[in-house]
Order: C-alpha cells, then sequence, then structure tokens
C-alpha cells in the first residue's frame, strides 16, 4: 500500500471535471443525512475502483437509487458494529477501556467487510466472519497501515472544522456582546462549510486506501 499512498492523497484531484465532481459532491454533504447517506454509497463505488485496480478513475452518479441503498446499509453495517462498544460502556470500572478497545478493533478491521460489500453489495459480506478475519490475517500490515491513515485524516481533516463550530457556539452562548455573538455565527458557519468539504476529500481518501489494503495482489 505503501507504494500508492501519494496516488491515493492525490485522488480527489485527479481527473476530468475534478471541480465540478468535488463541487457536486461537496453541495450533497451540506444536505443533513441524505447527503452523508449518498456520499457513503459514492465511496463504496470509490473503493470498488481501487480494490481492482489503481488508475485514478473516478465513479459517476448513475444509478442513483442504488447509491442511496449502499449508503443506508453501510450505516446500519456500522452501528451494528458499534453496538457493541456501547455495551461493554456500562462494564463497571473497566467498561469504558473495552468500549475504546472494541471501536479501535473495528477502525482496524472495517475496510475488510467495507470493501467486501462494495465489490460483492452483498450484506451478507459485512458480516461473513471467517472471510473477514482471513482477510485480515493476511492483510495485517496494510490494514495497520489504513488505520494509520484514517486517524491522520481525522486529525488533519475533520477536527480543525469541528474546533471552527465549537469556538463559534462558545461565542455565540457568552453573552458577551452582539459582535462576537455575528463572529459566533460566522465560525459556526465556516466550520460547517469545511467540514463538507473535509468530509469529501476525507471519503475519496479513506475508502480508496481500503480497496488498496483489501486487494488481493500487490504491485
Amino acid at each position: 500500500m505503501t507504494k500508492q499512498l501519494s496516488k491515493i492523497v492525490a485522488y480527489p484531484f485527479l481527473g476530468k471535471k475534478r471541480g465540478n465532481r468535488l463541487l457536486t459532491l461537496f453541495l450533497i454533504g451540506l444536505v443533513p443525512l441524505f447527503g452523508q447517506i449518498v456520499l457513503i454509497g459514492y465511496f463504496l463505488r470509490v473503493a470498488k475502483i481501487w480494490f481492482t485496480g489503481d488508475e485514478p478513475e473516478h465513479p459517476d452518479f448513475s444509478a442513483f437509487g442504488q447509491l442511496v441503498a449502499d449508503g443506508f446499509i453501510f450505516l446500519i453495517a456500522a452501528v451494528v458494529y458499534l453496538v457493541p462498544a456501547a455495551a461493554l460502556f456500562f462494564i463497571p470500572k473497566v467498561g469504558s477501556i473495552l468500549s475504546v478497545f472494541w471501536v479501535l478493533f473495528v477502525a482496524f478491521i472495517f475496510p475488510v467487510p467495507l470493501t467486501n460489500y462494495a465489490v460483492s453489495r452483498d450484506i451478507v459480506s459485512f458480516f461473513a466472519v471467517r472471510r473477514i478475519f482471513t482477510t485480515v490475517r493476511d492483510k495485517i500490515l496494510p490494514l495497520a497501515q489504513t488505520l494509520l491513515l484514517l486517524v491522520v485524516l481525522v486529525v488533519l481533516l475533520l477536527l480543525p472544522p469541528a474546533v471552527f463550530t465549537m469556538a463559534g457556539n462558545s461565542l455565540y452562548n457568552s453573552g458577551a456582546g452582539a459582535l462576537w455573538q455575528v463572529l459566533g455565527v460566522i465560525s459556526v458557519f465556516a466550520g460547517i462549510l469545511i467540514e463538507a468539504f473535509a468530509l469529501v476529500l476525507f471519503g475519496h481518501i479513506y475508502f480508496a486506501a481500503a480497496g488498496v489494503a483489501v486487494r488481493s495482489s500487490e504491485d
């Protein structure tokens, strides 16, 4: 996976009509919940493209209903994977620690069921335990690299807009005066816009990396 890393990171900005594509995805991401479902369906196609090869092609928006269905199924599967974390949290004394370990475990293995579903579009592939763990055993290093990339992407892409939003909310609710409230609204609005674009970049890079990590052959 290391050989493809630079191409994966540059992937959002490659291809024809990249400006129109990024703008379209950005605007879709501004629609609460439904927009995120569509984006996930689109990024599952990204994972499939990178699983089958590392040419910087991009999915289209054909079969829009399929995008929505795939994104919804992905969200349901993600919730199922994370339910044990919520249950473990309530175990006395060690629950919070066990919950964190479960989330890290899921983050480590999740590129496998993610890509399995992206390729097969069979919901069972999200929960094919034997196949998943066989792949995890064979792909420990690229999966570890993908987990590290996930952490870096969260820090670089998703943390800054979260800071903007939290700072804006604090300013708006501080009661320090109209000027500060206006600045707070501007900060929140900027955070929302930055987050929407950051999620577009995040989805391109992370799902591409997941596809490469699970791919059976390496360059």
